[in-house]
């Protein structure tokens, strides 16, 4: 690398192949120096993404704000609402002689930040275009609002489930696979027993409800995986990290009516299923009857 002086730079430009970024006074630096006053309400990220053009990036705001935010109120990287201030923090001090070590780490960091924004973003349009909302019957005659969609992208569930307010969210792959995902306070064993049974039946082996119990529980049985959790229950045919699941040869239809309505329960802890929130419907999305495929 090349050794600096700060107090004796001026403008540095990328014709030398580097620049200089929060210090030296150049376009890079919001900090007041003898020649003008402070860029108030910038950080040197700000404008680093004005030069490339990129600010209005609708992937980057939410990390860009974010820098701004540690940045401009000088929290103590303790205080940081993700920690990742904190950890960067303590990889500088632990290879203070090596900075690349930690630029090389938070480039990684914000790339797959950035990343996943984009998938967000990719999720919300892929919804607007595809994305259907049914009611089925739940228990306690309580109709539950399920959010349907074929995709091959994981982040439109999490996006379904906040744009619908839907109770629960199935998301179909290109592949034939098929994840369910619950919100808090709903129990999907049963659902996962009643998916089982039903997988054993379309191939032919004979199993009565009598083996509903054991094929309620946590772990992988018959090409579907349950998983309890607090933040909500996920019954799948294969994930992005447990690929090589063989797709169920179960349709939409009977996914729905046979194994989701008839098996969705309330968790134990509270004993009643969540209201579906008060998030309105996409318009001309109307909620209807499943339509087979």
């Amino acid at each position: 690398g090349v050794l600096v002086h700060v107090r004796a730079a001026d403008w540095l430009g990328f014709d030398a192949g580097w620049a200089l970024i929060g210090v030296g006074g150049g376009p890079f630096d919001e900090h007041q120096n003898p020649k003008r006053s402070r860029r108030k309400g910038y950080c040197s990220a700000d404008l680093m993404a004005a030069y490339l053009g990129v600010d209005k990036d609708p992937a980057l705001i939410p990390i860009l704000d974010y820098v701004r935010k540690t940045d401009l109120r000088a929290t103590g990287p303790q205080e940081s609402w993700d920690g990742f201030a904190t950890l960067a923090n303590r990889i500088s001090l632990r290879f203070a002689s090596d900075p690349t070590v930690v630029l090389a780490w938070a480039g990684l960091a914000f790339e797959s930040a950035y990343l996943t924004n984009l998938e967000r973003l990719e999720a919300g349009q892929e919804w607007q275009r595809g994305g259907r909302v049914y009611e089925i019957p739940g228990p306690g005659g309580v109709q539950l609002r399920v959010a349907v969609i074929r995709s091959d992208n994981p982040t439109i569930m999490s996006v379904a489930l906040a744009r619908t307010g839907a109770a629960i969210v199935i998301r179909k792959e290109p592949s034939g696979n098929v994840q369910i995902k619950a919100r808090s306070g709903i129990s999907l064993g049963d659902t996962a027993g009643r998916l089982r049974l039903a997988e054993r039946r379309a191939r032919g082996i004979i199993t009565d409800d009598s083996a509903l119990p054991d094929l309620s529980q946590e772990g992988y049985e018959d090409c579907w995986y349950f998983q309890p959790g607090e933040d909500g229950d996920i019954v799948a045919n294969g994930t992005p990290r447990h690929n090589g699941v063989p797709p169920t040869g179960l349709d939409l239809p009977t996914i729905l009516f046979e194994c989701l309505a008839r098996g969705v329960q309330a968790t134990p802890s509270n004993g009643q299923l969540p209201t579906p929130n008060s998030h309105p419907r996409p318009r001309g999305q109307a909620v209807t009857a499943f339509v087979p495929e």
